[in-house]
């Protein structure tokens, strides 16, 4: 920065605190607007849960459930799935180590 005249230092430290604050703030405020202007409005996940048919329901549950967790399962000649409860427990492998 170039001075013009002379300007005592407790003058400039004031004034220059006074510019980099103004600047932060701008920052912020500029950072804020991009970010909400950037952020797509997001349906509300109950709302489409309702307007699906059952069956899509059906199938986007067992869909979710196999992720989780793999079940014993049948499918019958409808297309839809029962799962199966063993009487035994499902053994495990032992853990390797």
């Amino acid at each position: 920065m170039k001075l013009r005249r002379e300007v005592d230092l407790q003058t400039f430290r004031e004034v220059t605190k006074e510019m980099d604050a103004a600047l932060d703030q701008l920052d912020r405020e500029h950072k804020s607007l991009t970010s909400e202007a950037a952020m797509p409005e997001l349906p509300d996940p109950s709302q489409a849960w309702e307007d699906l048919s059952a069956v899509d329901r059906r199938a986007l549950t067992e869909m979710l459930v196999d992720k989780i967790e793999r079940h014993p399962s049948k499918v019958d000649k409808d297309g839809k799935r029962h799962y199966t409860v063993p009487l035994h427990p499902i053994p495990r492998s032992p853990a390797r180590g």
